[in-house]
């Protein structure tokens, strides 16, 4: 493996301990292999999860970053080039932040996502106590 691709995904991650810091959580790591790690990071009352923004960056991937109920606009966390994906999903359902920035939800499942569309950026309202990262160098995970 690569040493710039363990780099990029220890960059992520600690993007994500920032990001989980400033939401006021505290943030749980579990390894499942050198190359992909699960990063669970749980909210206090009353914060709950209220947007997940995520944007390209003129074609070279993109960042995302979270909002709370009380108007915490989270670090933005740079999700790297073009081939790295990012998920966002719920309980019922999910929605996928594809390479371009576009959201692709699943339109039989999805039930509690609000998908905004604006110009170049799609956002997903929904209200979580809990975050969870599935982290590996080409795919982000966030359980919402």
């Amino acid at each position: 493996m690569e040493t710039s691709v363990l780099e990029k995904m220890r960059e992520i991650i600690k993007q994500i301990e920032e990001q989980c810091r400033g939401l006021g959580g505290k943030l749980e790591r579990n390894k499942i292999t050198e190359t992909s790690e699960i990063l669970v990071c749980h909210l206090p009352e009353p914060k709950g999860i209220t947007r997940v923004d995520f944007e390209e960056i003129e074609g070279r991937g993109g960042t995302f970053y979270i909002e709370t109920e009380d108007g915490y606009h989270g670090v933005e966390v740079n999700v790297g080039n073009i081939r790295t994906r990012v998920e966002a999903l719920g309980v019922t359902g999910d929605a996928i932040y594809d390479n371009a920035g576009f959201l692709i939800p699943d339109r039989k499942t999805i039930r509690h996502f609000v998908v905004i569309p604006r110009k170049r950026r799609r956002r997903v309202i929904k209200r979580t106590d809990r975050i969870t990262y599935s982290v590996s160098p080409n795919l982000i995970r966030i359980y919402l």
